[in-house]
């Protein structure tokens, strides 16, 4: 595979405009609370049962204020970062390709491994897929930490592929942390039914794109990312 080839590794140049600083589900919360910072939340913690209804309150929540958009459906894995004292700042949800459908393959002319292969011009094994998604907090230090945790717990769990569906703002988030991550296809609302479509408020107008990346060449970047404090 050549350098070109390799998704994640190709760090941020130049400024980027104030208007995309933060992913808008990581904005600031409307009660004032001041953001954290990387240093106050480590844990990352997987839900299950009824412990899922707080992090299903904050995607909720944040994704309607960032896009009047309303989820009725959640990822089967949610983690939550996680202050000392328990409380949950940033989520994020999982999909294993083997386990199901992926909610991004529709828009998609052909199955997601296929997809990425194609991209890359070698085989790619669909078990080695995992979908990521829902991605709610506050704060860009809760983004960079959580962005962190899960590419470790990804990278322990012996998946290669990560996937995704990202808006503009959150492919600049990701380019801030010094990766960039390949686009596949834009996610097209015309794959969506009409109620679905309408469910998702503005967030389509915010140019979501099928996105893939390495996981192994991503945890690389970022901590070669952190240890030149951010400087390409």
């Amino acid at each position: 595979m050549s350098a070109l080839q390799i998704p994640f590794r190709t760090p941020l140049v130049g400024p980027q405009p104030a208007s995309t600083q933060l992913f808008p589900p990581f904005e600031q919360a409307a009660s004032g609370q001041p953001a954290l910072t990387q240093n106050d939340a480590q844990r990352l913690i997987e839900h299950c049962g009824d412990g899922r209804q707080a992090a299903e309150a904050m995607i909720s929540s944040r994704f309607a204020a960032a896009y009047e958009a309303r989820i009725g459906h959640f990822m089967p894995r949610l983690l939550s970062l996680q202050t000392p004292s328990g409380l949950p700042v940033g989520v994020c949800g999982l999909r294993e390709a083997t386990a199901q459908p992926l909610f991004l393959e529709r828009y998609l002319a052909q199955p997601i491994e296929q997809a990425i292969a194609a991209a890359i011009g070698q085989t790619v094994e669909r078990h080695s897929i995992v979908e990521v998604g829902q991605l709610a907090g506050r704060g860009a230090g809760t983004f960079r930490t959580l962005i962190l945790r899960v590419t470790e717990r990804l990278h322990e769990e012996g998946h290669r592929w990560v996937v995704f569906t990202g808006t503009t703002a959150l492919r600049n988030a990701f380019a801030r942390l010094g990766l960039t991550p390949r686009e596949l296809a834009p996610a097209d609302p015309a794959c969506l039914s009409a109620a679905e479509k309408a469910a998702w408020g503005s967030y389509y107008q915010h140019g979501p794109r099928v996105m893939f990346g390495d996981i192994q060449e991503g945890f690389v970047a970022i901590a070669a990312h952190q240890r030149t404090g951010g400087k390409a």
